[in-house]
């Protein structure tokens, strides 16, 4: 069976609990609210499936990614579906057509409990779930195990980090099985949301029922909005990366699994067919003033990756040279640096209120510049000096 440091290793994607034959492993939040395995040794007969597919006991080193691909920059024609995505609409397009052709698509949605499971679903109103950020490690459930039920009649659609594609792919061999991997900086603690959630609940005095971390109303795609939504029809809104505690530690890495700060599915070993994000820092000649809605970054790797994109109509297309889109995603070839105060942090994340907490460790919160930013989102400025 798998015996290492989960704490510090583990990817938490969930494969060795699908491929175990006797359901052995289960997968449970360790102290830090992070995925890892738990496994049942009365039920586990050594067959060693689980180490021999496991991702850290397989990993390759990292390096720079292929320069001789092709990449693009995306933004689709649909206004209302461009508005509810993160960045450039890709995702929904993408995810519609292959429904519309019969096939099935697996992503992330928020739970009743507003939690991130992955699902499996050809049904559109799922996948208008599967739109937008997360920032939350995903719980993966028993996804795997139901693509390959469907796989043999069914073309599958799978989106995830770099390391859960890796997982699909490793559990799932079979050209029906088509993969996009996300730009990936890294996934937050369950815990520390779960706290942070409660903290607003308990603010409102009303159960948390929607959120969404980048809405582009406001101050456009490079400045969102995170807006809360409760069960009483109360809304709290943030500015996301700046003003938002939970947003602004994950920017800054401190709420991040352990094994993100050194991810080996960097580079040319990230799995995926297509490689999707956020086209940050795009020059302002490639959509000129059309950036504000947002821009999605493309990197097609293989034939798969050409076909999924050969598919799709509705968008808006340029060609870019990768290194553009390298610019602004520096976490497709290196993992996020470890925070000093990352310790510190999860020290104290049952002994602190959970923003005191973020207080005390990510200084940025309390910078003069914050403040500014905070009087001017307050009072309605920045959207005024933002258009």
């Amino acid at each position: 069976m798998i015996n290492f440091d989960f704490k510090k290793n583990c990817y938490g994607c969930g494969l060795c609990k699908n491929i175990c034959p006797k359901n052995a492993i289960e997968m449970k939040e360790n102290e830090d609210g992070f995925l890892n395995p738990v496994i049942d040794a009365s039920k586990c007969v050594n067959c060693g499936l689980c180490e021999k597919k496991c991702l850290y006991l397989n990993e390759r080193k990292s390096h720079e990614i292929n320069r001789n691909v092709d990449s693009f920059a995306v933004q689709i024609s649909d206004k209302e579906s461009l508005k509810r995505s993160s960045s450039g609409g890709f995702f929904y397009e993408i995810a519609k057509k292959f429904i519309e052709n019969g096939g099935y698509v697996a992503g992330c949605i928020w739970n009743q409990d507003m939690m991130p499971v992955h699902i499996l679903s050809n049904k559109l109103i799922d996948i208008k779930k599967m739109q937008g950020s997360k920032y939350v490690q995903s719980d993966l459930l028993n996804v795997f195990k139901e693509i390959k039920q469907l796989i043999k009649e069914n073309k599958i659609l799978f989106v995830g980090t770099p390391c859960q594609v890796a997982a699909a792919k490793t559990f799932v061999n079979s050209e029906n099985l088509y993969t996009i991997s996300l730009i990936c900086e890294g996934v937050p603690s369950r815990k520390v949301w779960h706290k942070y959630k409660e903290s607003l609940e308990n603010t409102q005095n009303s159960k948390l029922v929607k959120v969404n971390f980048r809405n582009k109303d406001n101050c456009g795609w490079k400045m969102p909005d995170s807006v809360y939504y409760f069960e009483n029809s109360a809304k709290v809104r943030k500015l996301s990366f700046n003003l938002d505690y939970y947003v602004s530690s994950f920017i800054e890495g401190i709420t991040m699994n352990e094994k993100c700060y050194n991810c080996k599915f960097k580079g040319n070993n990230n799995m995926g067919d297509l490689i999707m994000g956020d086209f940050w820092k795009i020059p302002d000649n490639i959509f000129k003033s059309k950036t504000k809605n947002g821009v999605s970054a493309i990197i097609v790797k293989n034939d798969k990756g050409k076909e999924l994109l050969n598919s799709l109509q509705n968008i808006e297309i340029k060609s870019v040279d990768i290194d553009l889109i390298i610019n602004g995603n520096p976490n497709l070839e290196n993992s996020i640096p470890r925070p000093k105060c990352r310790d510190d942090f999860f020290e104290n994340l049952d002994q602190l209120n959970v923003n005191e907490n973020f207080k005390q460790c990510n200084k940025k919160l309390n910078s003069s510049k914050k403040k500014v930013l905070k009087l001017l989102f307050d009072t309605k400025l920045l959207k005024f000096l933002k258009k």
